[in-house]
């Protein structure tokens, strides 16, 4: 359990505390799939504003149990041509097991209201890819 939670927590809250982008480019909706533990996944979905916030949601589906949901928000900055600075003001969670939800608070809590760096790699307009914790995440713009 320990190992799904570090896992869990390492993608979901880091991921959901990071970013990437340059001047307004970055401004949207962007959706990926993220991998979670065991060869699952869910889905993410970030939001960039014109203002330098962000907000974002991880949905996850574990094969037993309720959906559970990852939401985070915060300021955003870029710094240098491939970083993104980041900083989580808020995180909530949605239908964590008892056994998982303070753990996972607690650790989530740690993050917040930090500056964090993240690389960005542009594939087109439309494609990023973002490295957290020696995992890559693409993220598409979501046509509106």
């Amino acid at each position: 359990m320990r190992k799904f939670v570090g896992l869990f927590l390492a993608v979901a809250v880091v991921v959901a505390l990071c970013g990437c982008g340059a001047k307004n480019k970055l401004v949207g909706t962007w959706t990926g799939t993220m991998p979670v533990v065991n060869g699952l996944t869910g889905d993410f979905v970030q939001v960039f504003n014109a203002d330098g916030t962000y907000s974002n949601e991880f949905t996850f589906s574990p094969p037993i149990g309720e959906k559970m949901i990852v939401r985070s928000s915060g300021t955003y900055a870029a710094e240098g041509e491939n970083k993104l600075a980041m900083t989580g003001t808020s995180v909530t969670l949605e239908n964590f097991p008892k056994e998982l939800d303070q753990v996972v608070r607690d650790n989530a809590s740690k993050e917040l209201n930090k500056k964090s760096l993240r690389d960005i790699t542009w594939v087109d307009d439309d494609t990023i890819t973002l490295s957290v914790q020696d995992q890559t995440l693409t993220l598409s713009r979501k046509k509106e």
